[in-house]
């Protein structure tokens, strides 16, 4: 049942902060960045897709081992490493292609 608890409170915090984000922040950061490569209306069984799986990712990398050390330190750490990690992997990739 922890489980289930946490991919719900996940899903909702996440899916309103991204809402939020994505409205109000769109049109002013991504739309003048990306221009034609945005789709210019909402794909909606891949958004569906995204955002009932991504939250599984979180629940399990982030929360459960946070709940399970009874910290939210621990909880943190594999968020900021991967963080870390996708940063370090997208210089290195723009390094290889410039």
């Amino acid at each position: 049942m922890t489980h289930v608890i946490a991919y719900v409170a996940v899903l909702i915090v996440f899916g309103t902060i991204d809402a939020v984000w994505l409205t109000t922040m769109g049109a002013i950061l991504y739309r003048p960045a990306l221009g034609d490569i945005l789709a210019q209306s909402l794909r909606v069984v891949p958004a569906i897709a995204f955002y009932l799986t991504f939250p599984i990712g979180i629940v399990v990398f982030a929360v459960l081992p946070g709940l399970r050390a009874q910290s939210p330190v621990t909880a943190a750490s594999p968020s900021a490493e991967s963080g870390y990690s996708v940063k370090h992997i997208n210089a290195a990739a723009q390094e290889l292609v410039a």
